[in-house]
């Protein structure tokens, strides 16, 4: 059998009721004993990095997971990583970029009930992160009800459901089905060959900016007094923006700050074909394309933590790392 870490963190798949509402309190090995049925899936190790709920994870924390997963990578065939919901998709994007090109299945997980709840998801999906993490996949993926998706592709569409999540412009991976896992006729990935590189460098002087009817312009002064390094603007359909933001936003590029021009909506990409995005562009605003916003997000943490140069930042944000850009 293959051996398999697993690195808790946290999140609502370890959790324990309280009188203050859910808790993390379950460590690695306490919930491998609660599932006998792992022990004939791998031989398997548990490991605690922390135990947060994912609402509380930060870039400094996505540091300590890409350097546990890399200090131990070379001692296991693959790696689950337990983790809360809410920043899954975060966190899965974070590390696609930082461990590009890894060699080996590293698999996100968690739960939307805890693992000693009664009828908690915790359980098959534990089960299947660690059958995927037994096959020969390499990079970022997340395991949750069942499916197997991108890491770079995810978000989380739905709180109340264990169909929680959605591979946002690309397919699955595959699906687990009477348990067995069955591989997605139309994924592709093109970028296996890539040579493994940990590169941890990010910031976290990003904000992201969700545009809404008559929201003032002088948001974006308070936001540059805060000292954010760079934006994402959640612009409307394709892209689209108010014009009155428009010198409010050449203002900010001509400050050799970053703007990436994203979209609210979950699916397709971003043209900016109406006035206010094309003027933008033209003036030197990025285009998220077709990223996911936590992706857009996350990989403008990364450029901004690699250089201050707005040309070498624009390189970063275009080029395809981990399937995050359909070519």
């Amino acid at each position: 059998m293959k051996n398999i870490l697993i690195l808790a963190t946290g999140g609502t798949i370890a959790s324990v009721k309280t009188d203050e509402g859910l808790r993390p309190a379950y460590k690695p090995q306490e919930m491998i004993d609660l599932i006998p049925e792992l022990k004939d899936i791998a031989n398997l190790e548990g490991k605690l990095i922390m135990n947060i709920d994912s609402s509380d994870m930060v870039p400094e924390r996505w540091i300590e997971i890409a350097d546990s997963i890399d200090k131990n990578k070379d001692s296991y065939d693959g790696i689950v990583v337990l983790h809360g919901t809410d920043t899954m998709s975060y966190t899965s994007s974070a590390l696609s970029l930082m461990l590009k090109g890894i060699d080996k299945p590293i698999v996100i997980t968690g739960a939307m009930k805890g693992i000693g709840e009664e009828g908690s998801d915790a359980i098959g999906n534990m089960i299947n992160a660690v059958k995927f993490a037994t096959e020969e996949y390499n990079g970022i993926y997340c395991v949750f009800d069942s499916k197997v998706y991108q890491g770079s592709r995810i978000s989380k569409v739905n709180p109340s459901s264990v169909n929680a999540f959605e591979n946002i412009n690309s397919s699955l991976v595959g699906e687990f089905k009477k348990g067995e896992f069955n591989k997605d006729v139309d994924y592709n990935s093109s970028l296996e060959d890539l040579v493994y590189e940990k590169d941890t460098k990010i910031s976290d002087e990003v904000y992201y900016m969700y545009l809404t009817p008559g929201m003032k312009t002088d948001i974006i002064d308070k936001v540059l007094e805060l000292g954010y390094k760079g934006i994402v603007i959640g612009g409307y359909g394709d892209g689209n923006f108010p014009l009155r933001f428009l010198d409010k936003f050449e203002e900010v590029l001509d400050k050799n700050i970053p703007l990436v021009l994203g979209s609210q909506c979950l699916k397709g990409k971003v043209d900016a074909a109406y006035e206010a995005g094309f003027k933008l562009m033209k003036k030197g605003a990025i285009s998220a394309k077709d990223m996911t916003n936590e992706m857009a997000v996350t990989k403008l943490m990364y450029a901004i933590g690699h250089s201050d140069n707005l040309e070498k930042i624009k390189e970063i944000m275009s080029e395809n790392y981990a399937n995050e850009i359909s070519e």
